[in-house]
């Protein structure tokens, strides 16, 4: 496979991984403040709780990406993502 092709494959793959990522945190954002609300959680710490995932996610990224060999990444990406 090109070098080009390569790229474009693990783009694609980790795009895939974040969008079924944001999937589920979706799925439970219509229903989540609602319930928060009820068991008498604020409005801020609603906000910290759904903001701490893709923040989590950006810092692991970055500490996982230097620290991962080249030859495996995707393989281990696609094995976070499921």
């Amino acid at each position: 496979m090109s070098a080009i092709l390569n790229k474009k494959y693990m783009m694609i793959v980790v795009l895939c991984c974040i969008f079924f990522s944001g999937m589920g945190i979706s799925s439970c954002a219509p229903i989540f403040p609602n319930e928060a609300t009820a068991r008498g959680v604020s409005q801020f710490v609603t906000g910290i709780i759904f903001s701490a995932h893709p923040i989590c996610m950006f810092l692991v990224a970055s500490i996982l990406g230097t620290h991962m060999p080249n030859n495996r990444i995707l393989l281990i990406i696609i094995g976070i993502s499921i």
